[in-house]
């Protein structure tokens, strides 16, 4: 090489690029290696204190979090991100606030005393590792499939409208149904009740029916790109059932329809993006500690100073549904035989009885297949878990292989295109999925029964509104 006049200069091999780390390959092998530390090292996990045994299982799941979310194709918005965290939020949140040192509310601590502080939980907390690490196993085996195109066509503009249509109509009606349900049963009074009055009231009524038909209408109108006046007057209603049932203490008739809309619209657009979506994440934690207060003396009896705005008093509030898993190993430590798919099946077999002649069943508060009746009678109105369900069947097992096959479906949706019919199964899944992470599994199959038979009616539907319009567009041409 040349330089200047007299210099010599000496020309050096450039270095060679530095290959990228295969972090997808680092993380799978560290997911395999964890999962088998938690097999092998059981007991010394079983054993650990119940703070230790906390910061251990926030440690899993911050872990396994970033793993799904990074592989994930839209981040954070794919549905096996957004169900992965909400499963996180509901089992690991209070241990996690624990962890951190956030002692239990004066309000808390009464119940907490129950089944916290008992061998139980930490042993629950081995199994909510397994499966959070058998959930994140599960989705990394999906995740190698490109995701499928869209199709653009007439009928597929069709369908576009009967959805946003279906969607927004479905949305008014469960709003006014659940309104006339619950001032029905307690007058005006309930819409300012708390939480426990609530429940009272309102118990024996159809105000599940109208929470499904708002996570249908919710999901159909985000598959929807139509947004009209329907639609607009329909997301109004929403947001003023929401602003009821919050107040009284309802937190997941709320957040899983809206996350399951925001789930399915971001399949075009991502609603938040990085920093805006963590600032919501902490003041959403806030207002849910705000409602942990509101649930227990209503909004009639609330003031600002019984009100705490902790974000960590929302996180542990958030995640009180470890104590169906806590619950179901205590009962089986007593000596309760597991259950071997039954309760998987009772739903099942319960509906045969309106389809096969003949067949019999038990009364639905007498089948002893049906978690709701045993955890109402031994535990009281505690909901219950998809973790704690698995357990129930299956042992630890059950609960490593069932979160495995939800990351495996999961990740499959993640790749779907963004074709209508394909955007509103995705709602349909993720809508009952996120119902089974704090409830028991037996209103699932007519969940997912009633929303894929709505699908298929909106879809003869488009196609014969198509038919009828094809006509009229030729004789036009």
């Amino acid at each position: 090489m040349h330089g200047a006049p007299g210099v010599v200069s000496v020309s050096r091999p450039r270095p060679r690029p530095v290959a990228a780390l295969p972090w997808r390959l680092f993380e799978n092998i560290t997911l395999v290696l964890l999962l088998v530390a938690l097999l092998l090292f059981r007991s010394d996990v079983e054993t650990l204190s119940l703070t230790a045994a906390s910061r251990f299982t926030t440690f899993v799941a911050i872990l396994t979090t970033v793993i799904v979310v990074r592989g994930a194709p839209r981040g954070m918005w794919s549905p096996s991100s957004v169900f992965f965290v909400i499963l996180v939020l509901f089992h690991v949140g209070l241990v996690a606030a624990y962890g951190l040192g956030r002692t239990p509310t004066a309000h808390f601590e009464k119940t907490a005393e129950l089944w916290l502080y008992r061998r139980s939980t930490t042993v629950a907390l081995w199994v909510t590792d397994l499966a959070l690490v058998g959930y994140a196993i599960g989705v990394r085996l999906t995740q190698l499939r490109s995701r499928a195109p869209a199709v653009s066509d007439r009928s597929e503009a069709n369908l576009d409208q009967v959805v946003g249509v279906t969607g927004s109509l479905l949305t008014m009606v469960s709003v006014l149904a659940w309104f006339a349900v619950a001032v029905g049963r307690g007058g005006l009074g309930v819409l300012v009740a708390p939480y426990g009055e609530f429940l009272d009231l309102t118990r024996g009524s159809v105000l599940p029916l109208t929470d499904r038909l708002a996570y249908f209408g919710m999901v159909f109108m985000a598959a929807s790109t139509q947004r009209t006046k329907l639609h607009r007057i329909a997301l109004a209603a929403f947001a003023i059932r929401a602003v009821f049932e919050l107040a009284i203490g309802l937190r997941a008739e709320v957040l899983f329809p809206t996350f399951a809309a925001l789930t399915v619209l971001a399949s075009r657009r991502i609603p938040l993006r990085g920093s805006r979506a963590a600032l919501l994440a902490v003041a959403l934690l806030a207002a849910i500690s705000m409602i942990r207060d509101l649930r227990q003396v209503g909004l009639r009896g609330a003031s600002l100073s019984a009100l705490s705005a902790n974000p960590l008093d929302g996180l542990a509030e958030m995640g009180s549904s470890l104590r169906p898993v806590s619950e179901v190993v205590f009962w089986h430590d007593l000596g309760d035989p597991f259950a071997d798919g039954a309760t998987y099946w009772a739903p099942i077999d319960r509906s045969l009885y309106y389809v096969i002649p003949g067949w019999t069943r038990l009364p639905i508060d007498e089948d002893p297949r049906v978690m709701n009746n045993i955890v109402m009678e031994r535990s009281g109105p505690i909901g219950f878990s998809i973790v704690a369900e698995a357990y129930r069947n299956f042992a630890a097992g059950g609960a490593l292989v069932v979160l495995l096959l939800v990351g495996l479906l999961l990740g499959r949706v993640d790749t779907w295109s963004n074709a209508r019919a394909s955007q509103c199964a995705i709602g349909i899944i993720m809508t009952g999925l996120l119902l089974h992470v704090r409830n028991t599994f037996v209103p699932l199959p007519a969940h997912f029964v009633i929303g894929f038979a709505a699908l298929g009616a909106m879809i003869v539907i488009s196609r014969a509104r198509a038919e009828r319009l094809r006509p009229i567009s030729s004789s036009r041409s």
